[in-house]
């Protein structure tokens, strides 16, 4: 059976690695696991097993990748394609209404709908919901990680609750115990040595509000402490106009893209979480599979 894979990248978020994860496991369980991206580009790409084929159809976005995807169906005739991410979703059920071949779809959420949309007017938010509760009808089946998601779903695209599954992420206990205890690197050793040492991982974005994270830092008013956050994303230059502005420059440190940050985490004092909003917050899980102390808002 051919069970392929369909996202914008490989880009350092969770829904990202929650799709490595599995295709290398399924892959070793004798699976025919491929990749489709619009762009076979992003940090996460080094996480991939090398035995992994990566259609690349290098396209700029989702929505113009949909003839792209129609031709790869056609082609290729997978049995199964699991897409995530809401463009993806809509995309590959847009391309699955014009292909020859007939191939299962199974579109995942791995956000929380409405959450995630909280800034959009009510036309657009109303457009979006009635977009997607036309397209994912089409779909095979429908997936997210959680109980919430899956009811903040149903009510939002006017679906029933029964035609969701869920499907908790992904989480190699296994692996994440292994890279915990691996070295740290001498330069990092001397940045925090003699600090209590606060880390947080994840895309710099909106939702993650950072913003908090540092006002929190700023009114802790403590010279012994180090916040390390791990992660890149379009917010960084504000994000560090922020810490410049706050003074906090000696207590911060933007660290972009760490390949392994569990060493990091299994020695803070601390891991702190400020997102406005998670589907599943696997950092979370993560952090308490290390029994690192959490403050999560």
């Amino acid at each position: 059976m051919s069970v392929d894979f369909y996202i914008s990248n490989f880009a350092g978020g969770g829904a990202e690695i929650n799709f490595i994860n599995l295709v290398n496991l399924m892959n070793l369980s004798g699976y025919n696991s491929q990749f489709i991206v619009n762009k076979s580009d992003g940090p996460n790409i080094s996480s991939l097993d090398d035995s992994i084929k990566i259609n690349n159809l290098e396209v700029e976005n989702s929505r113009g990748a949909i003839y792209s995807l129609v031709k790869y169906i056609n082609q290729s005739k997978p049995d199964i394609i699991i897409s995530t991410l809401t463009h993806c979703n809509l995309a590959l059920l847009i391309a699955s209404l014009f292909t020859k071949h007939s191939t299962k779809i199974i579109v995942r959420e791995a956000n929380s709908f409405l959450d995630q949309r909280k800034s959009l007017n009510l036309w657009r938010l109303f457009y979006e919901r009635i977009r997607a509760g036309i397209l994912y009808r089409f779909a095979d089946e429908i997936i997210v990680n959680s109980e919430g998601a899956r009811t903040q779903l149903a009510n939002a695209i006017f679906i029933d609750h029964a035609k969701i599954k869920i499907l908790p992420n992904l989480i190699n206990y296994e692996k994440i115990l292994s890279l915990s205890k691996k070295k740290i690197d001498s330069k990092l050793k001397n940045l925090i040595a003699n600090k209590r040492l606060i880390v947080s991982v994840g895309r710099l974005i909106r939702n993650k509000d950072y913003f908090t994270m540092l006002r929190a830092i700023k009114d802790l008013n403590r010279e012994n402490i180090i916040l390390l956050i791990m992660g890149e994303g379009k917010q960084y230059d504000i994000i560090n106009k922020e810490i410049i502005k706050l003074k906090l420059q000696e207590k911060v440190e933007l660290m972009g893209y760490v390949e392994n940050p569990y060493n990091i985490m299994k020695i803070a004092d601390v891991f702190l979480l400020t997102s406005i909003f998670e589907g599943m917050p696997n950092v979370l899980i993560e952090a308490l599979s290390l029994k690192v102390p959490i403050v999560s808002s």
